[in-house]
């Protein structure tokens, strides 16, 4: 097999939209949610035709409620194949001679191509007569 690492097989099977699990991030997610709130507080104001001030205690127990669960809850497990640094070396190995490309159009195939060769393919399209070259400027 081209692929030999079971994790960069893996992560290729995935199809090349495959993307990370990011470590999740409490003092981001209260930043969203202030955010949120703000704007409902807002869209509240303005539809009930109220003053802002009127939402702040309301806001502020909800703030609270969210920093108690956000301190409350327990980490959970999530994997990061990407910052794994033998799949990283692998990958780029792989990038050196092979190109990826998706394959027709199924979601998750992905065909590995030699560069060589897929150089090649390219150049003798452009060079083709059957080409129209289109004029995106007039």
């Amino acid at each position: 097999s081209i692929v030999s690492n079971e994790k960069l097989r893996e992560i290729l099977n995935k199809g090349l939209n495959y993307r990370d699990q990011v470590k999740p991030c409490a003092k981001k997610a209260l930043k969203s949610i202030k955010e949120a709130l703000k704007n409902y507080c807002n869209k509240l104001s303005n539809f009930w035709q109220k003053p802002i001030e009127e939402f702040q205690e309301w806001k502020t127990l909800i703030l609270e409620q969210v920093r108690k669960q956000l301190h409350e809850v327990k980490p959970y497990p999530y994997y990061s194949i990407l910052s794994d640094p033998v799949v990283i070396a692998d990958l780029e190995k792989l990038h050196e001679e092979f190109v990826l490309v998706p394959t027709d159009k199924a979601k998750n195939n992905v065909t590995i191509v030699c560069k060589k060769f897929y150089i090649d393919m390219i150049e003798k399209e452009i060079a083709s007569s059957t080409i129209v070259p289109v004029d995106n400027y007039s």
